[in-house]
């Protein structure tokens, strides 16, 4: 092999081993990224989460416990039909607007963030010594990280989405457990 191809196989193999610190100062910019162009799409995107993880945790666990001790205790069942008549229409209700936002604000959020992605790579570019372009490694790099720019933007909202969502159906479902038996 010669010393150029075990250079560039040493850089690959250095590249794929990120630091913690490095990890989240990529994150940290992707996101920056997105509230620069939209902070009401950033915000709403999270927001979102933070009703839907609740409201998933009341139209099914909390229901489940709720029914099942309401038949054992003898409560009265129009309390219970009411209960999962409320989290019927509070369920409709925010999947309409989640859908209307989701389908008629976010199409163009979304393109907006993608073209100042773009924006700011060709401005970067820009700066860049054209001996730079020479170097078929360094345009294969620059034309991937065009095309995979607003997709990892995307990547990282949907992971701390996710994040988001198990932390905060972990905490209801903890409690629940522990208003139901402490000791478990």
């Amino acid at each position: 092999m010669k010393k150029k191809e075990k250079k560039e196989a040493a850089a690959g193999e250095k590249k794929k081993k990120l630091t913690l610190s490095r990890s989240f100062s990529n994150i940290r910019f992707a996101l920056k990224q997105v509230w620069e162009v939209s902070p009401s799409y950033f915000l709403m995107y999270y927001l979102v989460t933070l009703i839907y993880a609740p409201l998933d945790f009341f139209g099914g666990s909390y229901l489940i416990h709720l029914v099942v001790n309401g038949l054992e205790k003898g409560t009265p069942k129009e309390s219970i039909l009411l209960y999962i008549v409320i989290i019927a229409v509070l369920t409709v209700l925010i999947n309409l607007l989640h859908n209307f936002y989701y389908n008629i604000i976010s199409p163009g959020k979304d393109q907006e963030i993608c073209t100042h992605l773009k924006k700011k790579l060709y401005r970067k570019a820009g700066d860049v010594e054209l001996a730079c372009y020479e170097t078929p490694s360094y345009y294969d790099r620059f034309v991937k990280a065009i095309d995979q720019s607003y997709d990892r933007v995307q990547q990282v909202m949907r992971t701390i989405d996710n994040l988001i969502w198990r932390v905060v159906s972990l905490v209801c479902n903890s409690a629940l457990l522990f208003t139901i038996d402490p000791w478990l």
